[in-house]
């Protein structure tokens, strides 16, 4: 991961997670609430949960729409965390750069 970060900031909306870390994979990112949020598997694959496409705006929309299945105070603690500085771009990098390096051009 280049630069390199001891943490990001993303946005994360899933219902299902992986729960076990698979052989020959490796523990990328974690959270309190995912606890296996990112693995890699050599350099051939790099995965993450959380939605670094995610933007508030699309975030606050899907909330709204899932009040019912999440509930309205899980919803109302989820909308306070919106307005955080979300790493998108480095997330972003980090991508570019792993699909650089299995090309051999990074």
């Amino acid at each position: 991961m280049r630069p390199p970060r001891s943490a990001v900031t993303l946005i994360a909306s899933h219902e299902d997670q992986v729960l076990e870390v698979p052989d020959g994979a490796e523990l990328l990112a974690r959270t309190d609430g995912c606890p296996i949020a990112g693995l890699t598997v050599g350099d051939r694959a790099w995965t993450i949960q959380p939605h670094p496409e995610f933007v508030p705006a699309l975030a606050d929309d899907l909330l709204g729409r899932r009040v019912e299945l999440i509930g309205a105070s899980e919803v109302a603690a989820a909308r306070t965390t919106l307005d955080r500085p979300l790493d998108r771009t480095v997330i972003a990098d980090w991508i570019r750069a792993f699909f650089a390096d299995a090309e051999g051009t990074g």
